[in-house]
């Protein structure tokens, strides 16, 4: 009979989807478009007269490979994928690319507690699209740097502020939960560690004069480096105590030696510039008699015969005159008479 069409069927094997096209008599060949790459399609033919006649043997074939397609567009053999990865705060991009056979990656070397983008693309007979990036984050880990500008904001006899800043962004590596701050009395060796949330802290319960180390650290889950020590040292007090085994002797009946030893140095408070003698008559609490001394030894004369007196001496430092000794009573000679009679 006359072929009055032909009858195309087309079968695409991996979604199991039928096509059907009709083309008129004239025509022996038919282009197929808008196929999916590197999918496989069974094709075959009837002629139509007055009915359709029976259809062809089944022709197979595949379409070339292509770049990769969105997900799950794979459009060839995944020969390999390429990992890109941007660090947020820096904005450095760097990539990596593994085998087709894998589907996971280990990288390491990255900075902690950094945002990174990750996006992955497969790679056929070129390279296909990247997917939607994925935001990660890094663990914390120990800040790799130590606080800075570590400096005194203010000291008394007894206190010491410090201040310091958090380390560097870039090295915080992580959020900060604390700060270690690590004091030495350099005068006793004793140590102290104290605890503060916030950049600063105030150093209570000093000893004045003394030489104090601050060293501070940063804690995010793991303690970071201590910064290098800086010394401070406290401001004078008054001090504590009068000088130590007070002695007085008899030179003559107008003349009296009154002895002394230096305060202990943990008394001293200060540097000593001066002791005050005081001395005064038993019945005559008007007549007192003062006099300084740099020394540990006061010679006192132009006093009265076999007369009755208490001595007692201060130490005094830049801070003011400390608490005086306990009274020590002692009597001049007799007129005429000296030490050696």
């Amino acid at each position: 009979g006359i072929i009055r069409q032909y009858i195309v069927n087309v079968m695409v094997s991996e979604t199991a989807e039928k096509l059907q096209f009709n083309v008129t008599s004239s025509n022996t060949s038919l282009v197929l478009n808008h196929l999916h790459p590197y999918y496989n399609y069974s094709i075959t033919v009837a002629a139509v007269t007055v009915s359709d006649g029976p259809f062809s043997q089944i022709s197979n074939i595949q379409t070339p490979e292509d770049v990769p397609s969105e997900p799950p567009g794979q459009n060839g053999i995944i020969r390999s994928y390429v990992i890109s990865m941007t660090e947020i705060p820096s904005n450095a991009t760097f990539t990596r690319e593994i085998e087709g056979n894998h589907t996971s990656l280990v990288v390491d070397s990255l900075h902690p507690y950094y945002e990174y983008h990750c996006t992955v693309a497969a790679v056929t007979v070129g390279m296909g699209v990247y997917s939607f990036p994925l935001t990660l984050r890094t663990l914390e880990d120990a800040p790799s740097g130590s606080p800075v500008a570590l400096a005194v904001v203010e000291l008394g006899s007894s206190y010491i502020q410090f201040s310091w800043q958090p380390p560097l962004p870039e090295q915080q590596n992580g959020v900060i939960e604390h700060y270690t701050v690590n004091i030495t009395e350099i005068n006793t060796g004793i140590q102290t560690q104290l605890i503060s949330s916030v950049p600063q802290v105030n150093v209570t319960s000093l000893h004045p004069f003394y030489n104090y180390d601050c060293a501070v650290s940063a804690f995010t889950v793991k303690a970071g480096p201590y910064t290098e020590f800086i010394t401070a040292v406290t401001l004078e007090a008054k001090p504590a105590s009068g000088p130590r085994n007070l002695e007085v002797f008899p030179l003559s009946s107008t003349s009296i030696l009154i002895q002394w030893d230096s305060l202990l140095p943990e008394d001293e408070n200060g540097i000593i510039v001066s002791c005050s003698v005081t001395v005064k008559q038993t019945d005559d609490n008007d007549k007192v008699l003062y006099r300084f001394s740099n020394s540990t030894e006061v010679i006192l004369d132009g006093l009265l015969p076999f007369t009755d007196y208490t001595c007692n001496i201060a130490a005094q430092n830049n801070a003011g005159l400390g608490p005086a000794t306990a009274n020590i009573h002692i009597r001049t000679l007799e007129a005429g008479r000296t030490l050696t009679d």
